[in-house]
């Protein structure tokens, strides 16, 4: 095997390879940038006219509309090179050495405008020394599993006298050589390519970290979501989806996405601001280890292994269920969990029991009830605070704005049964058991101490499908086909069960000591104080209202700030108390469910501490005189990602106003009332004395 000691062309950083190739072989015209899924080819003209492929890569999407329109140029007779670089697409930048190479050696891929057969093609260039000491460009082709793919390859590793598996394990062993020559120690890695680790994989970028990798273990992004039950649809709102400087389009704002449109947004998303070409798919994570000088070591299932000093998890925390312990006693009949729960055919005609009502088990639970032969669904207490996706046509998330949500947390006990006094008067089956399930929560602060269940599929299942509630199983007999309840009632002829129960806060990968770590241990449930800015974790908080999504990129814009020198991390013990500080409110606030899940936190009281940690609490004082537009869609429309870019550290206030502008206002409803109401009684309450207040 050549001694590969240079660099790795990666096959999607097209410009990369050409800028490479016009260096020491003059001018290369493009002759044919060619799409057909699943592979992209990209073909070449070299000086003499000869017909090259220059790089064959699995991929997802659309090709970028700035690699077309650089494209049309080329063919008709703009220099490569300079069009590429005064394109405006994003792409990698480096220097490269100086070699010389003959245009004879060029990649010897002859194209026949087809994708070769293979299971996964992954090509690249790299410089390694010829059989005479020369130096030579060679094409790497990765996971080869054809023949086809074979033939294609000159030159290769001394493969001679080898079997297939052993051709694989040299192409492998020769590939992690490279992998390590080429990226050496990276600034910062990220685990996962679900939305946290796309947009964690941007903000690096965007603060300057050009090494940036993503591993994925998957063969596109999206992470759990794309891997989700077919009927998903998100509980909140395009509006407070989308990222803060991606706008989602005109007329949107009032929709809510299925997965498939969630993830070509975060495609788009990644394809806009150059995060695609970070992303190593089908890199699985073996184990992760930290060495001596505190730098971390990725190894990878496939024998690849990267190295870096800042490591990013955006693995989310829907990766292992929980159970509860009696799941052991059901030797008789299946069960599963709602992570892997796909459609309801295979419950058809069955008496089923779903355990859990969360929104993921009140949406497996509406499709299960309209197939099964019988439906229970058991829950402890009850399912969360439900409230629908839309009123009268509207995403009645819009309401969760700083008009009522600035108030104080228990003015929940308050707003809650005014709440219910609405949804019973609607007179309507499914509101009506919205309004039982709602009355069973027991938190002190009502729908401000629980989180909230952002989907009518269990109301519906109730009311139009026969699905019965029941409480928390307590007994178990005949192998799981009979089970009964903490209330004394029996369960029979119980066919299956499926668990909507949660999941685990644990990296299985992750040294020990890691892997099962608590988010209200954790510095903003992002940095563990013990590791500091070596390691953070993005996607462990989960709000009770509003959106995970905004709360991801803050946390990711605070992760590369810290990276990068911009903002100091609180000293260890700091980050303790801080924890310990967040911990005592969120249990004030939330009481069990804060203790049972972890990750809980208050969406406005999250953000808009992260904001003044980071830099970017939104001008709302200023704006009420200088841009009282912008102050209204402050104060009564969504609280988005949006209004954390008016100002601070990642500003784009110009992109962050205009976008504002098309957002949606709060009609004057039940809500914006209500914390009008609220401000007007703790106003009095401040004027109120002392000895009053605590009476009143």
């Amino acid at each position: 095997m050549p001694n590969q000691r240079v660099l790795l062309l990666p096959m999607n950083t097209l410009p990369l390879h050409t800028q490479f190739l016009e260096a020491h072989f003059g001018p290369v015209t493009l002759d044919i940038l060619r799409q057909e899924l699943p592979y992209r080819m990209v073909l070449l003209k070299d000086r003499s006219g000869t017909t090259r492929t220059l790089a064959v890569s699995r991929f997802s999407g659309k090709v970028p509309a700035g690699l077309k329109t650089v494209h049309q140029k080329i063919l008709s007779g703009a220099p490569l090179g300079k069009t590429l670089l005064e394109s405006g697409v994003n792409f990698e930048k480096r220097l490269l050495g100086s070699y010389d190479i003959r245009p004879t050696e060029i990649l010897q891929l002859e194209s026949d405008n087809k994708p070769p057969a293979a299971k996964a093609v992954y090509s690249g260039i790299y410089i390694g020394d010829g059989p005479s000491g020369e130096k030579k460009l060679y094409v790497k082709i990765l996971e080869v599993v054809s023949e086809d793919v074979r033939r294609l390859m000159d030159p290769l590793p001394d493969t001679s006298g080898k079997t297939d598996p052993d051709l694989i394990e040299t192409l492998e062993a020769a590939s992690l050589e490279l992998a390590d020559g080429n990226s050496g120690m990276h600034q910062c890695l990220v685990i996962g390519a679900g939305p946290g680790g796309i947009v964690a994989t941007k903000e690096l970028l965007e603060k300057g970290f050009e090494d940036t990798v993503c591993l994925e273990q998957a063969s596109g992004l999206g992470g759990v979501f794309s891997r989700s039950y077919e009927n998903l649809t998100l509980t909140s709102s395009v509006t407070f989806s989308m990222f803060s400087d991606y706008w989602v389009g005109e007329g949107k704002n009032h929709h809510f996405w299925t997965k498939q449109e969630a993830v070509q947004y975060w495609t788009d998303y990644a394809n806009h601001y150059g995060v695609t070409g970070r992303i190593q798919f089908n890199s699985r994570v073996a184990a992760v280890t930290q060495d001596a000088d505190e730098n971390w070591s990725i190894a990878l299932e496939n024998g690849s292994t990267y190295r870096c000093k800042h490591l990013v998890m955006a693995i989310g925390n829907n990766n292992v269920p929980r159970f509860p312990e009696w799941k052991n006693q059901l030797s008789q009949i299946p069960y599963s969990h709602s992570k892997d729960y796909i459609n309801a055919e295979p419950f058809r005609g069955k008496n089923v029991l779903l355990v859990g009502g969360g929104e993921s088990g009140s949406d497996v639970a509406y499709e299960i009830s309209q197939v099964a032969n019988k439906s229970w669904v058991s829950l402890r207490e009850t399912t969360g605070w439900i409230v629908p996706r839309k009123r009268g046509g509207h995403a009645a998330d819009v309401s969760t704005h700083r008009g009522i949500w600035d108030l104080p947390r228990e003015y929940g006990r308050k707003l809650s049964p005014f709440v219910l006094k609405l949804e019973r008067a609607r007179q309507d089956p499914v509101f009506d058991a919205l309004a039982d399930l709602n009355e069973k929560v027991k938190s002190r602060n009502g729908i401000w101490g629980i989180f909230g269940t952002k989907t009518l599929a269990l109301p519906k299942a109730i009311a139009h499908h026969g699905c019965r509630v029941v409480g928390e199983i307590t007994e178990v007999a005949d192998g799981g086909r009979s089970l009964g309840t903490a209330c004394g009632e029996k369960l029979e002829d119980v066919e299956a069960v499926v668990f909507s129960t949660g999941y685990l806060n644990r990296a299985e990968f992750m040294p020990e000591g890691l892997q099962a770590c608590d988010p209200r241990k954790m510095y903003k449930h992002v940095f563990h104080p013990d590791l500091g800015a070596k390691l953070a974790w993005i996607g462990w908080a989960r709000p009770g209202f509003g959106s995970q999504f905004p709360i991801m990129e803050m946390q990711a814009r605070f992760c590369a700030l810290v990276f990068a020198g911009e903002k100091d991390l609180p000293r260890r013990e700091a980050m303790i108390e801080a924890a310990l500080q967040d911990e005592k409110i969120y249990m004030e606030q939330f009481e069990e469910n804060a203790s049972r899940i972890r990750s809980l936190v208050d969406y406005h009281r999250y953000m808009n501490d992260m904001a003044r940690i980071i830099g970017c609490y939104p001008p709302i004082a200023k704006y009420f005189f200088l841009r009282p537009r912008i102050w209204l869609h402050l104060m009564y429309g969504p609280t988005q990602a949006t209004q954390f870019r008016l100002r601070g550290p990642g500003k784009k206030a110009g992109l962050a106003r205009d976008i504002m502008k098309k957002l949606p206002i709060s009609t004057y409803n039940h809500i914006v009332k209500a914390g009008l109401r609220g401000r007007v009684y703790y106003g009095l309450r401040a004027l109120m004395p002392r000895f009053a207040r605590a009476s009143a």
